[in-house]
Order: C-alpha cells, then sequence, then structure tokens
C-alpha cells in the first residue's frame, strides 16, 4: 500500500479548496438548473423530486449517522496506521449491513405502496444513491482533511455531468435521463472514492467486538440525522401526498435557490469540523478561538445575503427557473428568512456541540424540530402549498437554533458575537433602499440584479469598515497579505 506522508493541512488551505469546489457545485446548478427548467415542465422536475425525497430516508438509513461519527472519532486514529484501519473496517461493516437493510425496506415498502408504483422507473433509479453512498466513504477523506483530491475529483464530475445533461436530456420524454443525472452528480465521486480509499487504508469486513462501542453513538446521531432529514425534507414528501406535481416542482425551484445560499455560507463550517473535533480533545483554548472566529465569519456574510435574496426572490427566480416558475418567488422569500437560522443551527451543532461528543443535544434539539415541522405540515400545505411548506421549514429552524444556542451559550460565552451581529445587521439595512432605487432605474432584469448586488456589497463592506468591524478588518488584512505574497512570488 502506497504511503502518505501526513501533514497537518492549513485551514486557510482548505477553505480556499473546499470553497473552490462548493463554486463548482454553485456554478453547475446555475448552469444545468434553468436548462432543465426549460427542457422540463414543473410537473416532471416536481416528479423527479418527489421520487429523490423517498428515497433520500433510505440513504439516510443506509448512513446510520456514520459519516459525523467517522469524522469525528477517525481523526484520533489518523497518526496510527493499524488502529485507524481497524476502525475503519468496522465502521465500514456497519455501513454495509445498514445499506442491505436499507435496500430491503425499500423493496418491501416499494410493493405496497401504490402511490410509490406511480414514480417507479424514477425511483429505481435514483436509488442507485444508495449503495454508492456507502462505497464512497467520504468520511475517510475528509478526516486526513484531503480537500484539493475532493476539489479536483468533483471538478472532473461537474464537467461530465454537465456534458450528459446537454447530450441526454432534450426534451419532456427525457425525465428518465435526467434521473440519472441527478444521481451521478449527487454521489457520482464516490466512484473514484472507492478505488482511492486504499491508498489511506486497508478496508475489510469486520465482525469484532469493537463494533459494539460504536453503535450507540452512532444511533443517537442516526436518530437526530433522522429528525433532521424530517424537518428538512418532509416538506417535499408532504407535498407530494396532499398537492400537486406541479406544486412540487415551483417549491424545488425555490429550495435549490436556497440550498446553494446555505452551501456556500457552509463553507467554513465543513472545513473547520475536524480540527474543531481536533481541538476539543487536545486544547480548549484553541477550539474557543476558532469556534468564535467560525460564528463571526458568518455573521459577516449571512444577514447581507439572506436581505438580498429576501429583496430579489422574484427576479432570482426568474432569471435561474424562467418565467414558469415565478410563483416560486413567495416560497423563496420565506426560505430566504431561513437561511440564517439553518446556519447558525448548523454551526452550533457541528462546530460545538458535536465535538464535544454531545449528541443527544442535537438529538433532542432535531427531534422537537420535526414533531413541530409534522404537526405544522398538515395544516399548512393543504392550505397554502408550497408557500406552507417553506413556512413550516422557518418555524422548525428558528426552533432548532433556540435549542442549539441555550445549549452551546450556558457552558461557552462567545467573545465579541453579540458586537460583531450589530455592526452586521446595520449596515445590511442600507441593501433595501438600494435594491428599491435601482428597481426604478433597470428595467432589464439581468442589470438591475447585477448592479444591485454590486452596488449593494460594495455599500456593505464599506460600513464595515466605517464601523471598524474587528472581524471583516481582520479577514480583509489576510486576504490583502496572501495577495502581495501571490504578487511578490510572480
Amino acid at each position: 500500500m502506497k504511503e502518505k506522508t501526513r501533514k497537518t493541512k492549513s485551514i486557510k488551505l482548505n477553505s480556499v479548496l473546499y470553497a473552490f469546489k462548493v463554486m463548482l457545485g454553485i456554478v453547475s446548478p446555475l448552469i444545468t438548473f434553468p436548462y432543465v427548467c426549460r427542457v422540463l415542465s414543473p410537473e416532471s422536475i416536481g416528479a423527479v423530486s418527489f421520487s429523490n425525497s423517498i428515497i433520500s430516508y433510505f440513504v439516510l438509513l443506509a448512513g446510520l449517522g456514520i459519516s459525523s461519527y467517522a469524522v469525528r472519532k477517525g481523526v484520533q486514529y489518523r497518526e496510527e496506521k493499524d488502529k485507524f484501519e481497524t476502525f475503519v473496517s468496522e465502521v465500514f461493516t456497519i455501513n454495509l449491513c445498514s445499506t442491505i437493510c436499507a435496500y430491503l425496506l425499500f423493496a418491501v415498502m416499494l410493493c405496497f405502496s401504490e402511490k410509490w408504483q406511480g414514480y417507479l422507473s424514477l425511483m429505481l433509479v435514483i436509488s442507485l444513491t444508495i449503495p454508492l453512498t456507502t462505497l464512497g466513504m467520504e468520511w475517510v477523506f475528509t478526516i486526513y482533511e484531503e480537500y484539493l483530491y475532493i476539489t479536483l475529483r468533483s471538478l472532473i464530475v461537474q464537467i461530465c455531468s454537465i456534458a450528459f445533461l446537454f447530450i441526454f436530456v432534450r426534451g419532456e420524454e427525457d425525465v428518465f435521463a435526467y434521473a440519472v443525472f441527478t444521481v451521478f452528480v449527487s454521489v457520482g465521486s464516490n466512484l473514484f472514492n472507492f478505488f482511492k480509499v486504499k491508498d489511506y487504508c486497508r478496508i475489510r469486513i469486520a465482525f469484532t467486538k469493537g463494533i459494539t462501542e460504536h453503535l450507540k453513538p452512532i444511533l443517537i446521531l442516526f436518530f437526530s440525522a433522522v429528525a433532521c432529514q424530517i424537518y428538512l425534507h418532509s416538506d417535499v414528501t408532504m407535498l407530494g401526498y396532499f398537492a400537486t406535481d406541479r406544486e412540487v416542482g415551483l417549491y424545488s425551484a425555490a429550495a435549490k435557490i436556497y440550498n446553494l445560499v446555505k452551501t456556500v455560507l457552509a463553507v467554513f463550517i465543513t472545513v473547520s469540523v475536524p480540527r474543531l473535533s481536533y481541538y476539543a480533545k487536545q486544547n480548549e483554548e484553541e477550539f474557543r478561538q476558532l469556534f468564535c472566529k467560525v460564528i463571526n465569519v458568518l455573521m459577516i456574510f449571512i444577514l447581507p445575503i439572506t436581505i438580498g435574496v429576501f429583496v430579489l426572490s422574484d427576479e432570482v427566480i426568474m432569471i435561474i427557473s424562467g418565467a414558469d416558475y415565478v410563483s416560486a418567488g413567495a416560497a423563496l422569500r420565506i426560505m430566504s428568512l431561513t437561511v440564517p437560522f439553518s446556519v447558525l443551527g448548523s454551526c452550533m451543532a457541528s462546530g460545538y456541540l458535536l465535538p464535544h461528543e454531545k449528541e443527544k443535544q442535537i438529538m433532542y434539539a432535531t427531534i422537537l424540530g420535526a414533531v413541530v415541522n409534522i404537526g405544522l405540515n398538515l395544516y399548512f400545505i393543504p392550505k397554502y402549498g408550497e408557500c406552507g411548506a417553506a413556512l413550516t421549514m422557518l418555524i422548525a429552524e428558528m426552533l432548532v437554533l433556540a435549542v442549539h444556542i441555550y445549549n452551546v451559550f450556558k457552558a461557552f460565552r462567545t467573545q465579541g458575537v453579540f458586537k460583531n451581529l450589530l455592526q452586521c445587521a446595520l449596515a445590511s439595512v442600507v441593501i433595501i433602499p438600494i435594491c428599491a432605487f435601482l428597481g426604478g432605474v433597470f428595467s432589464n432584469i439581468y442589470l438591475f440584479v447585477i448592479t444591485s448586488v454590486a452596488v449593494s456589497a460594495a455599500v456593505y463592506f464599506v460600513l464595515l469598515l466605517i464601523f471598524r468591524n474587528e472581524m471583516f478588518r481582520s479577514v480583509l488584512s489576510q486576504m490583502i497579505t496572501m495577495l502581495k505574497k501571490r504578487l511578490g512570488k510572480s
């Protein structure tokens, strides 16, 4: 087996690499989704989205909360080859068993559900996501912070998936090809992982006593993930049952933009989790400093993006999805308000509670959110359709964040967060009058959106400098230093 030199990766470099990967994930949908919306009807996209929502529960069952547990626990063994290989083999064995159970349950429920049989072909295609997720073992590469490999691999998959879409999805009759595309773009990277993982460890099926030690924390994370899946994704599932494929399609168009925004904002959280997990065991002071930095960096970007999407929701829908989806603007406005609660909740859970092995607190919060979400969906979806589903998502995210804040701040006081939040809020307010003024100046929708974003961003950052925002000045200083070094080398 090829030996690798294990070096401590720079969190700044990881952030840049992962940000590039995220940008690929953003650019790709910005190319493909507008094309799909103009080739396929809202009904067809709604059918694929509903099928995806059903399969996502079985992907969750197959995953069993293993990824989060493996990253947190695996970093403790990554410098000890034998222990790491034993750990990986035991976790993979559990994952393989849960995947088989998930597929069997899917087959049984498919036989007995008349509703599902109407989407049989789509569900069978999308169900390939289940084994590919398990075989990919993405968590091994996250443990070793191999973001260069992850980024290059993602670039190849994105290029291939875009080519596939334009070649094979040409009209309404190609909805099944679109389903194949969703699978490839979602887990196509895992095909690379399956062959690459042997460079890091040797994997075998291992029914050892160590498996029982992993099961309890894995199951706690699993139940937490189930609750999270319900309050985040039950909206599409329940829309499929209580509303029409068209309403599912409209909701999916708004959710696509919402998820893109969340993905961008979650970059710094994702690349920080392995390091936070390490510091939580080794150096609490280092952990506190990094956790504070993550929160404060997020604050700089969350509020202006939230307000910007809210104000420009109709225009963004028109540009991304086309005139057939303009009704989704109202749902997107509601979803934009969900962004700060969702991202900060994820930061509290993944950045603080999980590294400190407080899985139960995450589970209780998400179960509470799931119960409230389902109860509200039963009332709001039949009455308000996609807007009702978006509203229940907002309420659930607010509730979960409130519980996480209580659990985090009763044990740990972050420094400078509230001052930073106030400054960012004051600077963000100017986005509203700027967009209102420019809306009367530009009749072209593209010029209006581009100019609004550019002017709003410039004014916002200038105001942060005027307010002497410490975190923004620190980030700006680091960027200038990096730029000078680059220019000096060239």
